[in-house]
């Protein structure tokens, strides 16, 4: 009867560190990968709007611009998923939230670039 248990719990054993943490990155990656399709597509959207239209009359302008806030972008989740965490700094659990403070953010800026150029 313990060896049954034994196996068990052996059978569902709780994921290592090192595995929560490389799931939590391909998460990171997938929403990464998800909100660089948005960017390109937005910019698309921009270059191919029609002309002498009021959304698309400033395109020239807009997209380095939103370029340069794409950058800056990035940038600033990267900071505030590193300040969200910091209670978390020092244990086994940090990664794994600031990887998914990074996921929420990134799917949310998904959804703010697939609106941009849209008429």
């Amino acid at each position: 009867m313990i060896a049954l248990i034994f196996i068990a719990a052996a059978a569902v054993a709780p994921e290592s560190n090192v595995q929560i943490d490389a799931k939590s990155a391909a998460e990171v990656q997938q929403a990464e990968t998800e909100m660089d399709k948005q960017f390109q597509l937005a910019i698309s959207r921009l270059r191919n709007c029609t002309a002498n239209t009021v959304q698309c009359f400033y395109w020239n302008k807009a997209i380095p611009r939103l370029q340069r806030e794409q950058a800056a972008w990035k940038q600033w989740r990267d900071a505030k998923s590193d300040l969200d965490a910091v209670e978390m700094e020092g244990t086994s659990g940090e990664t794994e939230v600031r990887n998914a403070i990074k996921v929420q953010m990134t799917k949310a800026r998904s959804a703010e670039l697939s609106k941009i150029g849209r008429q």
